[in-house]
């Protein structure tokens, strides 16, 4: 025969509005798209030079250029 359990007590739940406040967001949303764009497109310029169908110079300008945008936005933030 199953032994019979003890009833729970009901826990007291207290919410303490200043502990859960949300701290200001230092992410940088913009910073994270801009990086995700270059990557994507500096990764298909890779791709099509190493099936040599672009230059492999062009593909050093446009991560240069991709850093220098990304390095001038960093400054003005």
């Amino acid at each position: 025969m199953p032994r019979p359990r003890k009833k729970a007590k009901h826990l007291e739940v207290s919410y303490d509005p200043e502990k859960y406040k949300r701290e200001t967001s230092t992410e940088d949303f913009v910073g994270h798209f801009l990086v995700g764009l270059f990557t994507a497109f500096v990764t298909a310029l890779l791709s099509q030079a190493v099936s040599n169908q672009i230059n492999w110079l062009i593909v050093a300008l446009v991560a240069l250029i991709a850093v220098v945008v990304l390095a001038i936005y960093q400054m003005r933030k």
